[in-house]
């Protein structure tokens, strides 16, 4: 005896990401009567008793340093000290796909740097 299919449930997130899935209720049952017995007296295959009920998962996002090109030479202030040069560029922690831009404690390794002498 094979159930109805239960309402969307929600399963464990993953990535983020809360798939749904359903289950019913699949049963060994002796004819006449409609009595339950044990599984191993059905013949044939058994059933699925749950499926996720949302799109093909998607794949976990990847976390990944975007870094910007470097400025033109830019002068210190008077604080530095004989008038040094430095440059800067943006460096960021971006989620793939989607190019978004997240913590920095998403990024694995060590942050490149984002100003030099």
């Amino acid at each position: 005896t094979v159930g109805e299919w239960s309402a969307e449930l929600t399963c464990s997130a993953r990535c983020g990401q809360d798939p749904k899935f359903r289950t019913r209720e699949v049963l060994c049952t002796q004819v006449p009567g409609n009595v339950t017995v044990e599984d191993q007296r059905c013949s044939g295959s058994k059933p699925e008793s749950s499926i996720l009920a949302c799109a093909a998962t998607q794949a976990c996002p990847e976390f990944n340093w975007t870094v910007g090109e470097w400025s033109a030479e830019l002068t210190c202030s008077a604080r530095c000290g004989q008038d040094p040069k430095f440059r800067t560029r943006e460096v960021l922690c971006t989620q793939v796909p989607g190019n978004v831009t997240v913590e920095d404690q998403r990024c694995s390794g060590s942050k490149p740097e984002s100003s030099i002498l």
